[in-house]
């Protein structure tokens, strides 16, 4: 019964702290591989910090935690991941569930990592399945912009577009940041504490989106 199921696993180094917690939207789509990236993030997250203080002894530990139901929403929650999936079914079980309301209270100064799509507080403008239905899903190169989240935008990131929307239009270029795009396109974008994708970065074994939404944490915490 997935109602009755409240599951958890914390990664990083035992004892560590700060501890993030970090929901995971569990009704589709791939959940379970946006938390092994999590992990592979909170390592090099670990691993940058002691780069830059030689003889730091800070370190780091995740929680991730699946959320199912709108009480689990709960205010110590760091982050929530909304992983991609076919909207009007989440948004039907996320009804049902007591998540939607539960999502617009818990949302309010709170980090966001999402599929792109309607986003509170996001100010761009977008096409569902501009980029096609399933069977036309593909992959491509992605091109990571050089902001100080990100460590390193040398290396193209693999895309993988399934049913993805367009951002047509960013309508406030001065808070909505381009984090990558795809022939001059806008495919992730960032604002505030809300970071959006159009294509689902939890299909590939690359962690560095993962790695800006536990640096957003950090931020909001004055942590970093």
């Amino acid at each position: 019964n997935p109602k009755s199921k409240h599951l958890s696993r914390v990664f990083g180094e035992r004892g560590a702290m700060p501890q993030l917690k970090i929901g995971l939207l569990a009704i589709q789509g791939a959940f379970i591989e946006h938390r092994n990236l999590l992990e592979s993030a909170v390592e090099q997250l670990q691993q940058e910090q002691r780069q830059k203080k030689q003889n730091s002894k800070d370190c780091y530990s995740v929680e991730a935690i699946e959320v199912r139901r709108g009480d689990q929403l709960t205010e110590d929650l760091d982050a929530l991941i909304i992983p991609g999936g076919e909207s009007t079914t989440v948004a039907k079980f996320m009804q049902q569930n007591g998540l939607l309301d539960a999502y617009k209270v818990w949302f309010s100064g709170k980090c966001t990592l999402n599929a792109m799509g309607k986003i509170q507080g996001l100010a761009v403008t977008t096409d569902r399945n501009f980029y096609g239905r399933q069977r036309e899903s593909f992959e491509c190169q992605i091109e990571l912009k050089p902001v100080e989240d990100i460590s390193d935008c040398n290396e193209y990131f693999p895309g993988v577009f399934i049913r993805a929307p367009k951002i047509l239009s960013i309508d406030k270029p001065e808070s909505v940041r381009v984090l990558a795009t795809v022939n001059s396109y806008p495919v992730a974008v960032a604002q505030d504490r809300i970071l959006a994708c159009s294509f689902h970065p939890e299909l590939t074994e690359d962690p560095r989106l993962h790695l800006v939404l536990l640096k957003m944490v950090l931020r909001s915490r004055g942590e970093l």
